[in-house]
């Protein structure tokens, strides 16, 4: 029987923790949130005409204090700078936290730097429960006759930038001659708004 000394023992389980807590991090940042589809009497209603009739309508809900949120920032600043003149963006700080707690938050002071985007607060998120947004991130895009082409995040895992699925269907939904005949959903990435299973 080969004897085991205690630095080959020590680095055994120094390797099965280091292992264990990489599965746990990669299980969390591919773990995605909670996303349903709205009613169209209710998109419709929260919407409103879009400024251009020619215009297409992206609808973001985002947590003040997810950090994940971060990149979906970044990415939307870049969809925002390639597909700008065809979409209008309107996003959402949607929390029950208090309101000046909010406002000096870092998301909502980055969002309200865009001088392209509509930034308003959902205090209490009762926008945001009436539009099944439970996760940070989730977007939602609207074509110009105010249907829904796209409903999911624009990040490939939490806090990840970098190219996804998310923006890829948007950008092909936006670009494409013609109308999308099927909604293009992806898995939206960040931390819960609200429960899902709660009524606000």
């Amino acid at each position: 029987m080969a004897f085991i000394t205690p630095f080959r023992m020590m680095l055994s389980i120094w390797i099965l923790l280091v292992t264990g807590g990489f599965a746990m991090v990669l299980r969390y940042q591919m773990n995605p949130g909670a996303m349903g589809i709205p009613d169209s009497e209710v998109s419709q209603a929260i919407n409103g005409p879009t400024q251009d009739s020619n215009s297409w309508k992206l609808q973001v809900f985002l947590h003040p204090e997810c950090t994940c949120s971060r990149a979906s920032l970044e990415e939307l600043t870049r969809l925002e700078r390639d597909l700008g003149a065809h979409m209008e963006v309107a996003i959402y700080i949607s929390t029950r936290l208090p309101r000046e707690q909010t406002l000096q938050s870092t998301l909502y002071q980055k969002a309200m730097r865009n001088a392209n985007w509509t930034v308003k607060l959902d205090l209490e998120a009762q926008i945001a429960s009436a539009m099944e947004a439970y996760t940070s991130g989730a977007c939602f895009l609207y074509d110009p006759n105010g249907q829904l082409a796209f409903a999911g995040g624009v990040t490939a895992s939490r806090g990840h930038e970098g190219p996804s699925a998310g923006q890829v269907a948007i950008r092909n939904a936006i670009l494409s001659s013609s109308t999308p005949s099927t909604l293009a959903q992806t898995p939206v990435y960040g931390c819960e708004i609200l429960d899902a299973n709660a009524s606000i």
